[in-house]
């Protein structure tokens, strides 16, 4: 690709690359049981070494294949509060917007204002039209945010295997306006 992964700015948020520092944080706000809860793919007990592991990936996933994972964090005084991503599944076109927040930062509108502000920047920028999202069927504030954040309920997704269970999901769907 070339470029850099990008930073993105709201009105309350910086969303911008993650650095090696933020290991430690991003270990701590998942290591809480009701954040990793209902994230398919964060295992639980979470570990600082996890998160080190998974941010020295980022640049290299972003050339390879264009995707995208910032920190959300908020822009008076930068508190990393969570993640979002834009994901490009292996051998599959589709873009999948994937997103978690620290449990203290949730209901105050901050994953809709991230996943808006990503969700207008694949679409101005990368030329984006569609996007999909899943979320456990047992986290109606994903879902809210989905709806929030311009998605549509398309129906169910594939069951989402989390601690040996699994998990109803529902399937979400964005669809870039022609003309916008």
């Amino acid at each position: 690709m070339g470029a850099s992964i990008p930073t993105i700015e709201t009105t309350r948020l910086r969303l911008r690359p993650f650095r090696a520092g933020d290991a430690a944080t991003v270990a701590a706000l998942l290591e809480d049981p009701e954040v990793s809860r209902t994230l398919s793919s964060v295992p639980y007990p979470y570990r600082q070494q996890y998160a080190e592991d998974w941010i020295a990936t980022h640049e290299d996933v972003f050339t390879a294949r264009g995707e995208i994972d910032l920190a959300i964090t908020m822009r008076d005084g930068a508190e990393l509060v969570g993640a979002i991503s834009l994901l490009v599944p292996d051998g599959e076109s589709l873009h999948e917007l994937g997103y978690w927040l620290g449990r203290r930062h949730w209901g105050r509108g901050i994953a809709t204002e991230a996943a808006c502000a990503l969700v207008d920047f694949a679409r101005q920028t990368l030329g984006v039209r569609t996007i999909r999202a899943r979320c456990m069927i047992a986290n109606p504030a994903s879902a809210a945010v989905l709806g929030k954040s311009g998605f549509r309920r398309v129906g169910r997704a594939a069951p989402i295997e989390k601690d040996g269970r699994r998990h109803d999901a529902a399937a979400f769907v964005y669809e870039s306006p022609r003309d916008g």
